[in-house]
């Protein structure tokens, strides 16, 4: 299913930037403060939103998720998913790629049919074998 491991993967690949390149996270922290001054910072989430839409999109249409979920509210969940592990796990100290296969896997559960469940936890497995890997921070 290579729609649903795109947004497995992005979600891993997000949160690793924005927790290991402080440009990324300087960037971001930036465009959040925006919002509270100018219409540019909160600009870019709506783009951001539709990319992973059509991801889900895409998802549904391949058959690795349930026909009958609601792309909008998946989307939503996964959209929130990268920013609010990594925000916790930072202020707990825990390990944000082990949270974040933890939240998959109750997300999992609920969309994807299943018979793609086992890929799709195989799939989340790898993708915290490689991210947990240390990493040098630019």
């Amino acid at each position: 299913a290579p729609a649903l491991d795109n947004l497995i993967r992005a979600t891993f690949d997000v949160v690793a930037i924005t927790a290991t390149d402080n440009r990324i996270r300087i960037a971001n922290m930036l465009r959040q403060s925006l919002t509270h001054v100018s219409d540019a910072g909160p600009a870019s989430y709506p783009a951001e939103r539709g990319i992973l839409l059509s991801g889900v999109e895409k998802a549904v249409a391949d058959g690795a998720l349930q026909a009958d979920v609601d792309a909008d509210a998946v989307t939503q969940a996964i959209w929130t998913l990268g920013p609010g592990t990594l925000l916790l796990a930072e202020a707990t100290g825990d390990d944000v790629f082990a949270r974040l296969a933890q939240v998959w896997t109750v997300i999992l559960r609920g969309i994807v049919v299943p018979e793609a469940r086992d890929h799709a936890s195989e799939f989340v497995a790898a993708m915290v074998a490689q991210h947990s890997q240390p990493r040098a921070h630019p």
